[in-house]
């Protein structure tokens, strides 16, 4: 990086400087490390000691070298500074301005390591998502996902909008605070309500309250890890194949859901009368509207 060139250039200056007068003029280090800097500096200060002959040329020609290399040097970390928040001010707006063209996103309330999972496998499957994070300290860790984000709470009806509540499909709420997810759930629902909202509800008293809150569907970790446990013990075989279709990149396999809209050709039909095994497609189930 072009600031730590810069050090890297300074150091040498300054060390440079505090040799030669240790040197010349036979100077302690914190003598000569001050000469160093104030003629660096053109600070003005007295000498530390009075300069011999040797010492006036060598202040001389490391005050006209020194100086101008020290002046490059700050201007430029000022420069790379100014540059590096101007890069980050218009990346921020390009991607605000994505986001306010989305159509049909998710968003993700909570980056913690169930956010962290959920943001990974939609991402890896292309699919739309803005992230919503009230820690700065983890932007880079979103910033590695490339996806878009914004920093601020959920709660807040000026960060839901500018997520693009008001366009998105689905609200994800998976914040390890129940009060905090029931309190989002009824501001999302309040903003949009065709959106699905899909909450997490870390304790079972919650699950309720989420509902009327306007979740559509609530989620407990621990109540599916104990159902994932139990399945397992009950039937490993079965839950073994569908671990690994799920997790198996290379298996192609998908198991998803689809709607059959008025226009489609499928309308009125049975399932022998349509091509859909033909095209590869098994259906294991039917739920009508």
């Amino acid at each position: 990086m072009k600031i730590i060139r810069l050090a890297l250039i300074l150091l040498i200056l300054s060390a440079s400087g505090t040799t030669g007068y240790m040197l010349i003029e036979g100077w302690n280090f914190l003598d000569a490390f001050y000469m160093t800097v104030i003629t660096l500096t053109t600070t003005g200060f007295q000498e530390v000691h009075h300069l011999s002959e040797s010492g006036k040329i060598f202040t001389t020609a490391f005050l006209m070298t020194g100086f101008a290399l020290f002046t490059y040097i700050l201007s430029s970390t000022i420069q790379e500074i100014v540059d590096l928040k101007l890069n980050h001010y218009f990346w921020r707006k390009r991607m605000e301005n994505r986001i306010a063209q989305m159509e049909g996103h998710t968003i993700i309330c909570g980056f913690g390591k169930m956010g962290n999972s959920i943001v990974q496998q939609l991402t890896s499957a292309n699919f739309p998502i803005v992230v919503i994070e009230t820690d700065p300290e983890r932007e880079e860790e979103i910033k590695e996902l490339q996806c878009n984000y914004i920093i601020g709470n959920a709660d807040n009806d000026e960060t839901l909008i500018a997520a693009g509540i008001q366009n998105a499909a689905n609200l994800v709420s998976v914040i390890s605070s129940d009060p905090e997810n029931v309190f989002i759930a009824l501001t999302a629902r309040n903003l949009n309500p065709r959106i699905n909202i899909i909450a997490r509800a870390n304790h079972t008293s919650a699950e309720g309250k989420l509902i009327q809150a306007g979740a559509n569907r609530v989620i407990s970790p621990y109540a599916l890890t104990s159902a994932k446990i139990t399945k397992q013990i009950l039937s490993p075989l079965v839950e073994d194949f569908l671990d690994t279709v799920h997790l198996d990149q290379s298996i192609n396999f998908k198991l998803s859901g689809f709607f059959i809209e008025e226009d489609s050709p499928y309308v009125n039909k049975t399932l022998l009368e349509t091509d859909l095994r033909e095209k590869g497609i098994i259906i294991i189930g039917i739920r009508k509207k």
